[in-house]
């Protein structure tokens, strides 16, 4: 820097601060303005060199990004992103004017920008995800963005971090902690009154994940009667296993809504809590498009099943199912199947589901395994056989069901008319297939909820 330049910031009536949020604004010393952006005392080359006529160009992976404007060829804009790059826009395209410095200014409460339009929240919404900082505010409500990985921010100890610092009214940065314990005041403030936590986004934005992090903190901060605290964080990995499956955008994707009410004494402890399950997607039970796989437990049945077990089952590896193995994508990146099923054994343990009731469960899904193995031949056309018996004496031992009451069920409607005798009519192969399959699912939504 020359000897003139530092002479001029040494004289500049500017001055250099900070907010508690970290951002940075200028405040001049005479007038007592304050301003966002660099004044020119204090700008250097670099900042000179940015001082373009910057505009949002649209972009067809990031939606926006700044640039500005160079010249023109044909029926093309040409502009110029901030890292030198050429870009074309169609001439005549609308793009909205913006000052460099309001790109400086990354901000974790997206209320405190300067203009509220799509490409700044974006562009504030990106730079903080690329720091880790998967959490904006936009005052009371809470953005988050799914890392598809695990970060280290859901420990005991940042849980009472939180907890102290927002008792003590603290600035901290977004997190779901925070929604969780807004609605635990609002309870306690109120005496009472019930809150609602709304957790909303598409498949694979993390909503799962944020309802387990809001159940663990309220566990935490507000203690329970009889440890049910571990009860309610138990139930998660049963839902998941039964209700959660691979998607090809989404490894672990509820495919389900829920409802989940948890439930105080007059002391505000937790003492309980219920579930209620909506729409459940029962086609996945029997089909599967590619990428995708049936709901986890039934992998985790075929991996984690112990000699015995899969001989009581008569299961084998998943890939040799037809309810399992459609999709050819048996195996889940990150996920070991028969360490979830140890896990779910356990949870299925601490919820007090009995012996038998968890054998009956495993036993009802192995019986929807071997009903998918089950084909049949056609010998007319109405008229089919069940060409798989191993498969059909499978299925009627484990759902203790009469085989020849099962096999009619499959190959046969009966009518029936006022004053006239029942009337057996069969079905085609595709008819018994579809009669299986219906058969199946209804078995497993009803098992699930």
């Amino acid at each position: 820097m020359a000897w003139y330049q530092k002479k001029e910031e040494a004289y500049s009536v500017w001055t250099e601060l900070r907010t508690a949020d970290g951002l940075t604004y200028y405040y001049n010393t005479q007038t007592e303005e304050t301003t966002w952006d660099r004044p020119t005392e204090l700008q250097s080359e670099d900042d000179r060199s940015m001082a373009f006529d910057w505009v949002w160009a649209p972009h067809p992976e990031l939606m926006f990004i700044p640039a500005h404007v160079t010249g023109s060829r044909g029926k093309w804009t040409l502009v110029e992103d901030e890292r030198g790059d050429e870009h074309k826009v169609k001439t005549g395209t609308k793009m909205e004017p913006l000052k460099w410095s309001t790109l400086q200014r990354i901000t974790p409460d997206l209320v405190l920008l300067d203009v509220m339009n799509d490409p700044l929240i974006l562009h504030n919404l990106k730079k903080r995800f690329e720091d880790n900082k998967i959490y904006t505010q936009i005052g009371t409500i809470l953005i988050s963005i799914n890392p598809y990985q695990w970060l280290p921010m859901y420990t005991k100890k940042i849980v009472l971090d939180y907890q102290a610092k927002l008792r003590d009214y603290k600035d901290v940065e977004p997190h779901v902690y925070i929604v969780a314990d807004d609605a635990y005041k609002g309870l306690t403030f109120k005496a009472g009154e019930s809150q609602a936590i709304i957790i909303s986004g598409e498949s694979g934005s993390g909503k799962t994940e944020c309802t387990k992090q809001c159940l663990q903190y309220l566990a935490i901060i507000a203690g329970s009667v009889g440890g049910i605290e571990s009860k309610v964080l138990q139930s998660n990995p049963i839902l998941e296993g039964f209700g959660n499956a691979k998607t090809i955008r989404n490894n672990n994707s509820s495919r389900f809504g829920k409802y989940v009410e948890i439930y105080f004494t007059n002391n505000y402890e937790l003492c309980g809590a219920h579930t209620s399950n909506y729409l459940l997607e029962k086609i996945r039970v029997v089909h599967q498009t590619p990428g995708e796989r049936n709901f986890h437990f039934f992998y985790q049945l075929c991996a984690g099943a112990d000699a015995k077990l899969k001989e009581s089952l008569k299961l084998r590896s998943a890939e040799k199912h037809h309810y399992l193995n459609q999709s050819k994508d048996i195996h889940v990146e990150g996920m070991d199947d028969a360490a979830e099923f140890k896990e779910m054994h356990q949870a299925l343990g601490q919820l007090d589901f009995s012996a038998q009731d968890v054998k009956g469960m495993m036993e009802v899904v192995a019986g929807i395994i071997h009903l998918g193995d089950m084909d049949f031949n056609q010998v007319g056309e109405k008229q089919c056989t069940v060409k798989t018996k191993n498969a059909l004496t499978n299925a009627a031992r484990l759902l203790q069901v009469d085989q020849k009451v099962l096999t009619h069920g499959l190959l046969f409607r009966t009518l029936k008319m006022r004053g006239q005798k029942p009337i057996d009519v069969g079905f085609s192969k595709e008819e018994c297939q579809h009669s299986r399959d219906a058969l199946a699912k209804f078995m497993y939504s009803y098992m699930f909820d």
